[in-house]
């Protein structure tokens, strides 16, 4: 009864072992794609207004900025950040 218990624990190690790096590449791509979408969002916002009214570029990219700025900061004060 111990041995297999010893030998179950010993099987699950080793499966969280080999799968612990595997988790952790898919969730660093998952951030990376998140975050790909979330500034690809802003920077077509900020294009399309930038056409519309081609003279205020300026403000196109401090609503840009403002606008990330805002994810951020709600982001933060969802998951409780101090």
């Amino acid at each position: 009864m111990i041995l297999e218990q010893l030998l179950l624990g010993i099987m699950v190690v080793a499966v969280t072992l080999l799968l612990l790096p595997l988790l952790l590449v898919m969730v660093g791509v998952g951030a990376a794609m998140l975050l790909w979408f979330v500034v690809s969002a802003a920077v077509l916002g900020a294009l399309i207004f930038w056409v519309v009214f081609p003279g205020t570029y300026g403000l196109a990219i401090l609503l840009l900025v403002l606008v990330i700025g805002l994810l951020l900061v709600d982001r933060q004060t969802r998951h409780g950040a101090p």
